[in-house]
């Protein structure tokens, strides 16, 4: 059995990193190694040595979401949500893995992902929308903008919510709220561009077992139905930038705001982006 110093405390052997492992599906996987280690880097790796590739991720992001906890508790007396803590952790380890894959493509393929809002074609008009979190107003917010195939401002809107759901709910909230909007003001062709992969992943992957979250993306897809001419895509934050500016800069609204004219908080971004 581990003995009781910090490092085991911590990771392992106090009851609340054991809620986490449990709570993660892990605790079974690794309990054997655990109670027959020596030490805790003795168990590490072991675990390391013995666990596929997949698993061995997923137990060192378990490490850090219960590294993460003890600082929030210790320098903010904050503790999140088991579930959540995990949930952030495991968007955290993918999101990563995202990075890694483009950074290990060839050249040319980089060169031909430029990193610069494009026009649609022009017969189409594109809507980038993107959500922003404010904890400490335990509210978040979404932004939406349209612009045509010269890139020239047509519409925009913020929608104003309470809570702090997970980041990957608010975007498929954003998400949901774009595909609304757009169909109420009748446009029949539209691109819409969000910076969240998991969220536009999950609008084609229907393997997921997180209920809040699936229900939105159910909701996205059921509207989705009634406007063939909608195509979701992934573009990188900087691409996206007119839109969380925007979902940023209603941080102090109370209210749901449409313009018909450019707002200035992005005026100068979508000038600059016109080709």
């Amino acid at each position: 059995m581990l003995p009781k110093f910090t490092g085991c405390h911590i990771f392992i052997g106090c009851q609340e990193a054991k809620k986490v492992w449990r709570t993660a599906g892990l605790w079974e996987l690794i309990k054997d190694t655990v109670d027959a280690a020596a030490s805790f880097a003795d168990c590490f790796f072991s675990l390391l040595c013995r666990l596929s590739s997949a698993e061995s991720m997923d137990v060192a992001v378990m490490l850090w979401c219960l590294w993460r906890r003890r600082n929030d508790k210790v320098w903010d007396s904050e503790i999140k949500p088991t579930n959540i803590a995990i949930q952030l952790a495991r968007e955290a380890l993918f999101q990563w893995q995202e990075v890694r894959k483009r950074s290990t493509e060839p050249v040319q393929n980089q060169q031909q992902q430029v990193a610069i809002w494009q026009p649609p074609d022009e017969e189409f008009v594109k809507c980038n929308a993107d959500a922003a979190m404010f904890e400490e107003q335990n509210c978040f917010r979404i932004g939406m903008c349209i612009r045509n195939h010269r890139g020239m401002f047509v519409k925009a809107a913020t929608i104003c919510y309470e809570g702090k759901p997970l980041p990957r709910e608010a975007e498929a909230i954003g998400l949901r709220d774009a595909i609304s909007w757009l169909g109420r003001l009748g446009v029949s062709k539209v691109r819409i561009e969000l910076d969240c992969k998991l969220v536009v992943d999950s609008i084609f992957d229907r393997n997921s077992n997180q209920a809040e979250y699936d229900s939105i993306i159910s909701e996205c897809r059921s509207l989705l139905k009634h406007y063939p001419n909608f195509k979701i895509s992934f573009v990188r934050r900087q691409v996206n930038f007119v839109a969380h500016t925007l979902a940023r800069a209603s941080r102090l609204n109370a209210r749901h705001q449409e313009f018909d004219l450019i707002s200035s908080c992005i005026e100068t971004i979508v000038r600059n982006e016109i080709i």
